[in-house]
C-alpha cells in the first residue's frame, strides 16, 4: 500500500473519530437530536472508506444501536441491530472464503 492511500485511510479514519467525539459530546450536553445526525454521518463516512459490509461500519453501528436505546428508541435499536447481525454475518463469510 502506497504512502498516500495510508495517509488518506488515516485520516478518513480520523473523521469517523471526530463524527464519534462529536456526537457523543451533544448527547451528553442533552441534544440527541443533533447528536444522532453525528452517529449516522461518521457510519456513512466508515461505508465509503471499508465498505458497507466492513466491521468498522458495524462499530459505529453498534454505537448508534447504544444511542437509541438510551434514548427508549428500543424498534430503533433493533433495526440497528438487525443490520449490524447481516454486516457479521457477511464478514464471517468472507473471512471464511
Amino acid at each position: 500500500m502506497s504512502n498516500q492511500i495510508q495517509i488518506s485511510k488515516t485520516l478518513d479514519a480520523l473523521s469517523i473519530s471526530t463524527f464519534v467525539d462529536i456526537g457523543k459530546q451533544i448527547d451528553d450536553n442533552g441534544d440527541p437530536a443533533v447528536a444522532e445526525i453525528y452517529y449516522k454521518r461518521a457510519i456513512r463516512a466508515a461505508e465509503i472508506i471499508f465498505g458497507v459490509y466492513h466491521g468498522e461500519v458495524g462499530l459505529m453501528l453498534n454505537l448508534l444501536a447504544e444511542f437509541y436505546r438510551r434514548d427508549g428508541r428500543l424498534s430503533d435499536a433493533q433495526e440497528t441491530e438487525d443490520r449490524i447481525a447481516e454486516i457479521v454475518s457477511v464478514y464471517q463469510y468472507d473471512q471464511q472464503v
